[in-house]
């Protein structure tokens, strides 16, 4: 039995980051926050709030700014 819940227990554990990618916000809801904000907050501040990390704000904001740039006449 013991045995089993350490299973049971390590399996949860392990398919916890997993989780969490998958309820990432979308790219474009990270970059309207970004936007929104206007400059005056980090992407670190927009990370906290919609509860995703860091690197998948700066990602969508690399991603965003890479088309904009991209686009000709604008």
């Amino acid at each position: 039995m013991m045995r089993l819940s350490v299973i049971a227990v390590t399996a949860v554990l392990a398919a916890a980051p997993f989780a969490t990618a998958a309820d990432a916000p979308k790219c474009s809801d990270v970059v309207a926050a970004m936007e929104l904000a206007g400059g005056s907050k980090s992407a670190e501040q927009i990370a906290k709030q919609l509860n995703t990390s860091v690197e998948h704000v700066r990602q969508c904001w690399d991603e965003y700014d890479t088309a904009r740039k991209a686009t000709p006449g604008k």
